[in-house]
């Protein structure tokens, strides 16, 4: 009996966590942990665990769209987008209660002013590139104000790696973080997905 209780809570919590994709909304961030050398540097780079953020659109027929910045900025379906992780890590989902904005506006600010922006390799805020963390600020700031400014980027718990893969090192340039918005006070941890 007791197999058969153990068993229906494992059942409920499975279901309760692989259904919970089905309550994302238009706006939310969600920060996973991306599959590359470069990415687990930057993650112990910036305390956190995560090295990637997207930012859910809305639907596309049943499909959750997620936007980011991997390679051109894109959108791309939600399975897709967790598929990209490090097997059996979770995606933490983040929300704030001050967006307002439909799917609808969403979209259409995606689709006029952000789709195609080249990647931005080399970390920098004031160029005409874009990484994953700048583009979910920036183009959350169309709907929120700007409530995620950047900080002075510091690359040297890790210099001697930044300083063979990139030149120069945007030591002390403003910039951000998946971690920076893991921690910032406009969003509330919604969940994690598995």
């Amino acid at each position: 009996m007791k197999y058969i209780y153990n068993l229906l809570i494992l059942l409920t919590l499975l279901a309760s966590t692989s259904s919970f994709a089905l309550n994302l909304r238009p706006g939310d961030v969600i920060l996973i942990e991306l599959r590359c050398y470069s990415c687990s540097i930057i993650a112990d780079e910036t305390n956190s665990r995560f090295s990637h953020s997207g930012v859910v659109i809305g639907k596309q027929g049943n499909q959750i769209q997620v936007a980011q910045a991997f390679g051109p900025v894109h959108m791309t379906s939600l399975e897709n987008f967790l598929n990209q992780r490090v097997k059996g890590t979770s995606a933490l989902v983040l929300r704030s209660d001050e967006l307002k904005a439909s799917a609808k506006e969403l979209s259409l600010e995606f689709n006029q002013s952000w789709k195609g922006i080249p990647f931005d390799p080399n970390y920098t805020w004031d160029n005409e590139k874009l990484y994953c963390s700048e583009f979910v600020a920036k183009f959350l700031e169309v709907f929120l104000g700007p409530v995620l400014p950047p900080k002075p980027l510091d690359f040297s718990r890790n210099w001697d790696y930044w300083s063979r893969v990139m030149y120069p090192v945007p030591q002390g340039k403003p910039g951000n973080s998946p971690g920076d918005l893991e921690r910032s006070p406009i969003f509330f941890h919604v969940g994690e997905i598995d």
